[in-house]
């Protein structure tokens, strides 16, 4: 299966795209949309903090990992 956005031509058979672009179901517009009305600062913030929130998750991914190695050496 193929998702094409006619907003952006933006083109993806990968269903996880897919969902990253079009967002919730419900939403009526497509994050491309919304980035399309932002200001070249606001891009940039809104890349800096997404950028901020992976590596939180990388580094929490990592203390979940030792704690997993630290029970499987117990075991």
């Amino acid at each position: 299966m193929e998702w094409r956005c006619f907003h952006c031509n933006f083109v993806t058979s990968d269903k996880e795209a897919a969902l990253a672009h079009f967002g919730d179901p419900d939403e009526l517009e497509p994050v491309c949309c919304d980035w399309e009305r932002m200001s070249k600062k606001e891009r940039l913030g809104e890349f800096q903090a997404l950028i901020q929130e992976l590596n939180g998750e990388r580094e929490e991914n990592g203390r979940l990992l030792d704690r997993i190695r630290e029970l499987e050496r117990r075991a």
